[in-house]
């Protein structure tokens, strides 16, 4: 039987087992680490965009939102908060989108060049 590990932070090597431990888990096959969500080609690239837009037009309304409470809270007859808040906003979202579609963009030109490459007869001497 394995000693409980004690709570707090997780070093590396926690969940490995020794070779010389004799255990259930042991007998399991281990699982394949997660993927990043960057990483999946699965995903279509009008989808990544797509939620990359979402997210722009989330930050803005978030951001300006929290600029309009604030306006609120100080009793501002003028919408300086809300202002700010949607620029800053839609500052972010566009950083977000803009690194979202240059991800997009590189992975699909990697297919690109893989299918052009695998298309290509090769020359034989």
């Amino acid at each position: 039987m394995r000693e409980k590990k004690p709570d707090g932070p997780r070093r590396r090597d926690d969940n490995f087992s020794s070779p010389l431990e004799n255990s259930a888990e042991d007998s399991q096959p281990h699982l394949e680490p997660k993927r990043r969500r960057s990483d999946d080609r699965s995903t279509p690239p009008w989808a990544r965009l797509t939620g990359a837009g979402l997210e722009l037009a989330f930050f803005a309304i978030a951001i300006g939102g929290l600029g309009m409470l604030i306006d609120r809270a100080l009793g501002n007859t003028r919408p300086l908060g809300l202002a700010l808040g949607g620029l800053a906003g839609f500052a972010l979202g566009m950083i977000r989108f803009i690194s979202v579609a240059t991800r997009a963009s590189k992975s699909q030109r990697e297919r690109e060049h893989t299918s052009a490459r695998q298309a290509q007869p090769k020359d034989t001497l």
